[in-house]
């Protein structure tokens, strides 16, 4: 393995929330000046990163993101920021902060690249010109109760506390497709439990690892 690769073991499973959070806390203690972020469904072209960062260091701003657009598997552009290789600057981390690891999974991407950091004054920049496919799989029967648990409850959370634009209609909206999809397929008794304490624990800011997740495959 190259020496510039550093794998990071947690021990536990911290959801991808914690694991950016330790990541990019490791990566400004080895000096990173910049970060590249993106889950590993993302399937980035050959000079991605390339074009970020030119684009990055001639822009000349500090602190800033970068983000390439988004196409979903329907060939759909999304041109907004989240685990999709962004690029984000050294001075951007230092300015706003690291992702929360207390909302586990689900949303941690929204909270920080499009809510804290540009409301903690980073630049935020598209690059049209650069794109990249997430193989996004969306919520259906099959998906276990934890991550409904987790959806429902960040959901609520950062729907009230932290983005109350959409509130209360467009929670609404989105809680009735969560339980809909919660009361379908098979273990859907265990899936509506989850539902239901994630509404709870989202309505009442209890964040943290409330439902346990799955163990980390060694």
């Amino acid at each position: 393995m190259p020496d510039s690769v550093v794998l990071i073991d947690s021990e536990t499973n911290t959801g991808p929330a914690g694991g950016y959070h330790l990541g990019i806390e490791r990566a400004l203690d080895m000096g990173a000046t910049w970060l590249w972020l993106m889950d590993d469904d993302i399937d980035v072209p050959h000079r991605c990163l390339e074009d970020l960062l030119t684009l990055g260091v001639a822009g000349g701003v500090e602190p800033q993101m970068l983000w390439p657009t988004q196409v979903n598997p329907a060939g759909e552009t999304e041109n907004y920021p989240g685990w999709y290789a962004v690029l984000v600057s050294r001075s951007a981390v230092l300015l706003g902060g690291l992702p929360r690891a207390d909302l586990v999974w689900w949303i941690e991407d929204t909270e920080y690249l499009q809510w804290r950091l540009p409301r903690s004054g980073v630049v935020e920049r598209r690059a049209p010109h650069v794109r990249v496919v997430h193989g996004d799989a969306r919520p259906d029967a099959r998906r276990p109760a934890w991550k409904t648990y987790y959806e429902t409850r960040n959901t609520v959370w950062y729907r009230t506390r932290v983005s109350r634009g959409m509130w209360p209609g467009g929670l609404v909206r989105v809680l009735a497709v969560l339980a809909l999809q919660s009361a379908r397929g098979p273990d859907r008794r265990r899936r509506c439990g989850a539902f239901a304490k994630g509404v709870i624990d989202g309505l009442l800011g209890r964040l943290g690892p409330r439902w346990p997740l799955p163990q980390p495959k060694r």
